[in-house]
C-alpha cells in the first residue's frame, strides 16, 4: 500500500484558510493513517507493506511551508512508530524522503496573495519521478528492508546532515528567506 498524495498551503500563516489548512492537515496526515488501519487486516494476512511518501522538508524548517512540514514531520514520526508496532504482523513499514521532484505539486499547492508573488526556486536538485518510483520500488521488492529510503544522492548527504545541524539549517534558511522575502513580507502592518 502506498500512501502518496500530499499537498500544501503556501503562505505566511496570517493569510492561510482555516479550511485550508485542515484540508491538508488531513490529507497529509490524518489519510494514511486511516487508510492503513482499515487495510491492516489484509497487509497482515498478505505480510504486505506500507509505504508512506513523506519528504525530505519533514527535517527542514521551511517558512510559508510550515503546515506542509509540520504534518511531513507528524508523518515520518508516525511511520517510524508503525514501523516497530506492525513488525510482529509480518507489516513493513517503508517512509520515502525525497527532495524536490518534477512534478505538479506548486501548481496545486494553494498560495497565500503574498506567497503568490514570489518565485519558488528549487532548493536542491530535480528528481525524476520515475527514478523515485524505481527506488521505491526496489526497496518494496526487497523482502528484508524495512526503513527509510532517500532518493538522490545530494539529498541522502543532506538527510545525513539534517537533524544534527538542524540548528544551524533553521539559522540559515531563515536569513536566506527573510532576505528574499523581506520586500513582499506583510503581517499587517
Amino acid at each position: 500500500m502506498i500512501n502518496n498524495a500530499g499537498a500544501g498551503v503556501y503562505g505566511p500563516l496570517n493569510e492561510l484558510n482555516e479550511e485550508d489548512i485542515v484540508r491538508i492537515i488531513n490529507l497529509n496526515y490524518i489519510a494514511p493513517i486511516l487508510l492503513t488501519k482499515g487495510f491492516l487486516n489484509d497487509l497482515a494476512r498478505e505480510r504486505g507493506c506500507v509505504v508512506n511518501v513523506i519528504s525530505l522538508a519533514a527535517h527542514i524548517p521551511i517558512p510559508w511551508l510550515g503546515i506542509y512540514t509540520s504534518t511531513k514531520a507528524a508523518l515520518a514520526n508516525i511511520t517510524d512508530s508503525l514501523r516497530i508496532e506492525l513488525k510482529p504482523l509480518g507489516i513493513r513499514v517503508i517512509g520515502v524522503y525525497p527532495g524536490y521532484m518534477r512534478t505538479n505539486f506548486f501548481s496545486n499547492t494553494i498560495a497565500s496573495p503574498t506567497a503568490s508573488r514570489a518565485r519558488e526556486n528549487p532548493m536542491g536538485p530535480v528528481l525524476d519521478p520515475a527514478y523515485v518510483a524505481r527506488e521505491i520500488a526496489n526497496k518494496v521488492d526487497n523482502p528484508n528492508f524495512n526503513g527509510d529510503v532517500v532518493p538522490g544522492t545530494a539529498y541522502r548527504i543532506a538527510s545525513v546532515f539534517a537533524r544534527p545541524l538542524y540548528p544551524l539549517i533553521r539559522y540559515y534558511v531563515g536569513r536566506w528567506f527573510s532576505r528574499k522575502y523581506r520586500d513582499i513580507i506583510n503581517y499587517g502592518e
